[in-house]
């Protein structure tokens, strides 16, 4: 509702009718529209397009109708607007206000915390100025790049030198802007002994054909040639798909024999500090109800250790793409982005990941991404 009270506001301006400043009375309208949000849904095309697709991606058909409705129309029949030059120190003009409405929509979109309007007034007194200057003439260099690649310029010989870097100072007067080849993309070595020595930001370890989880990882050691320690999804590395810290616990062990605790090894002792109390009770109380208690911490303990075999060795088993969706699907209380992710997922073939993994000295090894293809 604030986004659409001050944008009808800052229209109004515009198209020199009266502003509605009376906060209810603008509700009581817009609640007499009966305004529906339309549902979301997936684009209708099955197919995603890449960058290595050819062929016409515009209808020229659909162009020439909208050139012969822009033709038809008469521009003395158009009614004249206002500029409305921002302002940030009117609070009447309802500039910051829409600024901080359509801020804290997209901070939602994106589960960022919202932004107090005092504080949105700040910063964009500072912001202004910067977009009227170095990042408007960015933009149009950038610009000017595209439309290289939409001439096709890209696929000529000698398309490197077609294109073009630029660096600007806008306080060198005259120098101002300089322009240069592009540099060519920065390649990293992996420091591994598999088939990746090396890599530029471009570079993706491809992996095709859905299999279960750990031939995958088995897979990425292989053609690596590292210790994979975890496998997440890119630019998301809170959860894990894959890690190697379950694998240690396969060969943990936790049991009650003859009345004694075996604890094997001591890294039990990390995930279940209770148990060292109860291993030297055990050894100094006789039976009872003191002792009982202690029993039933090593068995509940046991029990835990025994569900998270059972819970990796099924996980690892599973498809790729079986595991990503139990580790990444929304919950059902979060109804809108499980909707979202299903839309995504149903209409991609594939999964962006990365992995951390070891070298033979035992330093983080520096990967490409992954692109895993299930289907």
């Amino acid at each position: 509702m604030e986004y659409l009270y001050a944008t009808s506001n800052c229209y109004a301006f515009m198209w020199k009718v009266p502003f509605v400043r009376n906060r209810d009375a603008f509700h009581q309208r817009v609640v007499q529209l009966r305004l529906q949000v339309p549902a979301w849904s997936a684009p209708s095309s099955g197919k995603v397009e890449t960058e290595e697709d050819d062929g016409e991606k515009v209808d020229p058909a659909a162009i020439e109708a909208l050139k012969a409705e822009l033709y038809a129309v008469d521009p003395n029949s158009l009614a004249e607007c206002e500029a409305h030059d921002f302002e940030k120190d009117d609070d009447t003009n309802f500039h910051i206000d829409f600024l901080t409405a359509s801020t804290n929509l997209r901070a939602s979109n994106y589960d960022i915390k919202h932004t107090e309007r005092s504080t949105v007034k700040v910063t964009a007194g500072r912001i202004i100025p910067a977009l009227a200057t170095t990042t408007a003439m960015i933009c149009g260099l950038v610009d000017v790049e595209f439309l290289k690649l939409v001439l096709g310029m890209h696929k000529e010989e000698g398309a490197l030198d077609k294109f073009y870097n630029a660096n600007i100072n806008l306080a060198t007067g005259l120098q101002a802007m300089n322009l240069f080849r592009p540099e060519p993309a920065i390649v990293r070595k992996t420091n591994l002994r598999g088939s990746v020595a090396e890599f530029t930001s471009w570079d993706k370890v491809e992996i095709e054909g859905e299999i279960a989880l750990k031939e995958l990882v088995k897979k990425l050691e292989s053609k690596l040639g590292g210790q994979l320690q975890r496998l997440h999804p890119v630019g998301n590395d809170k959860v894990s798909i894959y890690d190697s810290s379950q694998v240690k616990m396969l060969d943990w062990r936790i049991d009650l024999q003859d009345g004694q605790a075996v604890i094997e090894p001591d890294e039990v002792y990390s995930t279940w500090p209770q148990l060292k109390m109860a291993v030297q009770m055990l050894g100094k109380l006789p039976d009872g109800p003191a002792r009982k208690n202690f029993e039933n911490q090593v068995l509940s303990a046991a029990k835990s250790l025994q569900g998270v075999k059972d819970n990796f060795a099924s996980h690892c088993n599973s498809k790729c793409s079986e595991a990503y969706i139990k580790v990444l699907r929304p919950s059902d209380e979060e109804a809108e982005k499980q909707k979202y992710f299903d839309a995504v997922l149903e209409r991609r073939n594939y999964l962006p990941l990365q992995a951390d993994m070891l070298t033979e000295e035992g330093e983080d090894a520096d990967l490409p991404l992954i692109k895993y293809t299930f289907r």
